[in-house]
């Protein structure tokens, strides 16, 4: 192996381990936010590639509360790093791909609000998701276009992590309305 392919592995080994590692930190903060309890929710062993109960990289991991109907509604995918493919208002063309990665793996358990988290490098974390949250105003918006489901764009709300942090999860999102019916 020459030098530069050492080089590359050794690069690509501690991006890699980067990434997990802010899955982690942010599956703990998302669960300590959602439920009050840093363990409910983890990263998912497979970080997404394989599909059971729950797809995306954050799932849960215990029981949920009774009054979420066994149901978890979010299909959280998270990218870290990445400086090449920072979003712009003109520029968001990997941003929309994720999401559609995201929209088509959220359709196999019916998790039908899509969180994007994604941190680039000396930027605040963003979370975009097909949910407008109201109470917190997003910074931008943008369509999608899901192919095979629709002519209408599906609409990708961008909010500061940070904002919506400052939140209590269940001010934000009614989980009886999201849950009704499952």
């Amino acid at each position: 192996m020459t030098h530069s392919k050492k080089k590359n592995n050794s690069k690509s080994s501690k991006n890699k381990s980067r990434g997990n590692a802010y899955e982690r930190k942010a599956a703990k903060m998302l669960s300590n936010w959602m439920f009050d309890d840093p363990v409910l929710l983890r990263r998912s062993a497979d970080s997404g590639a394989q599909k059971c109960n729950y797809s995306g990289d954050i799932v849960p991991e215990g029981q949920l509360p009774e009054h979420w109907h066994n149901h978890f509604a979010f299909h959280i995918e998270t990218k870290f790093g990445y400086p090449n493919h920072e979003p712009t208002f003109w520029k968001y063309e990997q941003m929309s791909k994720w999401i559609l990665k995201s929209y088509k793996e959220s359709q196999i358990h019916n998790q039908q609000i899509i969180w994007l988290i994604t941190q680039f490098p000396h930027k605040q974390a963003l979370l975009s998701t097909n949910y407008m949250i109201y109470y917190v105003p997003w910074k931008t918006c943008w369509p999608v276009y899901p192919t095979g489901v629709t002519t209408e764009p599906m609409y990708v709300y961008t909010y500061l992590l940070k904002d919506i942090m400052h939140y209590q999860f269940e001010a934000l999102f009614n989980i009886k309305e999201l849950t009704n019916g499952i």
